[in-house]
């Protein structure tokens, strides 16, 4: 086909193809790349179908050139640009035919390429502004660091530090649970030998309690004269088991004395706060839990005794356990960040049901009615978390998190007891007034 046969190149739609410009014509000669080695490769392709032997099919008489159809049936082709091939009988029908010769078979090669093994190897890239390299398949299937760091698998020291305390909070808490029935074992072993048993395993733990106490005065800057103390301890317990409670009174002032007199003939450094320390280790952990000689003197003291272990035992676990899994609005904010309203409540819930389920068991209806159970209901929900607080006021003043560790789950002795502290002198009263001691 000669130039002036070609259509315009402003009514052509141009196809740009990899090696060249075709237009889209049935007729249109290729167009050939100024590359060398893609015009070779193209007229290979020409002379492999045979373009310059081939005859051309005569139209017939009916059929019009296809020079001539309409332009709403064929669309215009584009000037060539470039050098044309010399034999226009290479069409745009043998070219679509030889590209679709040269892709038979692609389909199965690529599904068998996806079903075969990888093959790592390396490569070499350019990226702008950083020059080139070769860049291996470690370098792309690698993970990043920030890929890393969200790894299942590995975790932040935030996490391993949240983990391990969940740890510790279940061994505290099957220790906790551990330690509570080896000392109700150890009270009810007391009660069955007898009031004079049950006393003294109580003036122990009082003494032990005490000592916590002054230990923890001692870590806090204090100097306490913890021997004193101690003795006062004995003391009370000894007088209330002889004399009731008056003999608590005696034996607390004469203790007193012997402190003022230690400090007036013994030079020492702060002697009015040391002194108090002291004095508050005798009067609030001692003379307080002493209170219990007397009652374990009356008629019916085993019921009584089980009445304000039990009670206060429950309000304890209510609290601790409630506030644990409910609490949410904090009791006493500046005493103690883990008491809570919601556990205050748990443990009077508690501590009523407990008392009032005694008063319908067998052995302990005996002495205790819904009255007494009423009455002791209220007294530990006022005296327990009274007793609880004071111990935080002063955990807080002495900037410390336990008293002791003799207790695994509970911390210290005086930690357990805290509840009993306060509620012991409470039911004296309550007792002596209901006409039972």
């Amino acid at each position: 086909m000669a130039e002036d046969d070609r259509p315009d190149g402003d009514d052509a739609e141009i196809v740009e193809l990899p090696f060249g410009v075709i237009p889209e014509e049935d007729e249109a000669g290729i167009v050939l790349p100024e590359d060398p080695e893609l015009r070779a490769a193209l007229e290979e392709v020409s002379a492999a179908l045979g373009s310059d032997d081939a005859p051309q099919d005569e139209p017939s008489q009916d059929d019009e050139p296809r020079d001539e159809a309409p332009e709403e049936e064929e669309p215009a082709a584009a000037e060539p640009v470039g050098d044309e091939v010399e034999d226009a009988g290479f069409t745009h029908d043998d070219y679509r035919d030889a590209t679709t010769e040269a892709y038979a078979g692609l389909a199965d090669m690529v599904r068998e390429a996806d079903e075969a093994d990888d093959v790592e190897q390396s490569m070499s890239v350019q990226i702008p502004g950083l020059g080139s390299g070769v860049v291996g398949f470690d370098d792309i299937a690698e993970e990043t660091p920030a890929a890393e760091e969200a790894a299942p698998d590995e975790f932040d020291e935030e996490i391993l530090a949240e983990i391990e305390e969940r740890r510790q909070r279940r061994r505290s808490l099957e220790q906790r649970f551990a330690t509570g029935l080896g000392l109700v074992g150890i009270v009810a072993l007391a009660v069955y030998f007898g009031a004079g048993w049950f006393v003294t395993l109580v003036g122990f733990f009082t003494f032990l309690a005490a000592g916590e106490f002054y230990a923890s005065a001692r870590r806090s800057g204090y100097n306490p004269v913890a021997g004193i103390g101690l003795l006062g301890v004995i003391g009370v317990f000894v007088a209330s088991w002889y004399l009731g409670a008056a003999g608590i009174a005696v034996a607390a002032v004469l203790t007193l004395l012997v402190l003022i007199l230690f400090y007036v003939v013994n030079e020492r450094r702060n002697p009015l706060a040391n002194l108090g320390v002291t004095a508050l280790g005798l009067l609030w952990v001692g003379s307080t839990m002493a209170f219990l000689a007397p009652i374990a003197k009356a008629d019916g003291w085993e019921q009584l005794a089980g009445l304000i272990v039990f009670t206060v035992a429950g309000h304890d676990s209510g609290a601790f356990f409630v506030g644990r899994q409910f609490g949410s609005r904090l009791l006493a904010p500046r005493l103690s960040p883990k008491k809570t309203v919601e556990g205050l409540i748990g443990g009077v819930v508690l501590a009523f049901g407990m008392a009032i389920a005694l008063s319908y068991l067998p052995w302990f209806s005996d002495v205790i009615d819904l009255q007494l159970a009423l009455v002791a209901g209220g007294l530990v929900a006022v005296m327990a978390p009274l007793g609880d607080l004071a111990e935080s006021l002063v955990k807080r003043s002495l900037e410390t998190k336990d008293m002791g560790t003799l207790l695994p789950g509970h911390g210290g002795v005086l930690d357990r007891i805290d509840g009993f502290v306060f509620a012991i002198p409470a039911f004296f009263l309550a007792f002596t007034l209901l006409g039972l001691l």
